[in-house]
């Protein structure tokens, strides 16, 4: 959802649906809506039920502390199916992967597209949401791991790395992206810890055209963000 604060309502209603059927099953019932996080702080925006004005009050570490446990009860909870029956719903269908589908790691070489894309996104800084004072990015950029990145943006407060992918870009191309790109900002954290940078990390899947939506529901899975670029309006 473009605003996040659009998910408090619904939300506040799983939280307090949860607690109802805690005190009817009398059990606990984990607060499974403390999974979704704001992007920046990677915590929740707040807690329904017991410790919520405790949380509300809390640094960010002690909202850490409050909350580690609670992810910890979600993930060892046992009984979900049984809470998706008594709310006649399904258990949601894992996302669809490309293998099989001609998948090839096959390098065959930098396409035009490619580059014409790449390039525009590394001089067009804004087009994946960075700072309008942002500098132009650096092309191929090279981890110690050997990896390379197609752009890094050095924002004041933040690195950038942006995944191009094309116009002709197939859906398996697209899926390695989604899959690159969470590989990229664990080596973008590991690099800024390693030069100790006290800038965040953030990577990005810049696309020519709209996700399919058949692999929408891998990109929410991984939790990548994915922006289209938009050359007529830089």
């Amino acid at each position: 959802m473009e605003n996040p604060r659009n998910l408090n309502y619904p939300l506040g209603a799983i939280g307090n649906e949860l607690l109802r059927l805690g005190e009817t099953w009398q059990e606990k019932i984990p607060p499974i809506e403390v999974l979704v996080i704001n992007r920046s702080s990677r915590l929740p925006g707040g807690l329904v039920g017991p410790g919520e004005a405790e949380y509300e009050d809390a640094s960010m570490a002690g909202k850490r502390a409050i909350v580690a446990p609670l992810w910890e009860e979600v993930y060892s909870f046992g009984r979900w199916d049984d809470v998706l029956s008594h709310f006649r719903l399904d258990p949601a269908v894992a996302p669809t992967l490309a293998t099989g589908r001609g998948l090839s790691l096959r390098s065959e070489g930098e396409s035009r597209e490619h580059k014409a894309l790449k390039s525009f996104v590394a001089d067009h800084p804004v087009t994946i949401g960075a700072p309008a004072s942002t500098a132009p990015g650096e092309t191929e950029f090279l981890f110690r791991s050997g990896d390379r990145a197609d752009v890094l943006f050095r924002a004041s407060r933040e690195w950038i790395v942006a995944e191009v992918k094309s116009e002709i870009s197939t859906p398996s191309d697209l899926e390695r992206g989604l899959f690159q790109c969470v590989k990229y900002k664990a080596l973008l954290e590991a690099t800024l810890h390693a030069e100790q940078r006290c800038v965040s990390a953030r990577t990005v899947l810049a696309l020519a055209n709209p996700l399919p939506n058949e692999l929408i529901p891998l990109r929410n899975t991984l939790g990548v963000e994915v922006v289209v670029v938009d050359r007529g309006a830089a």
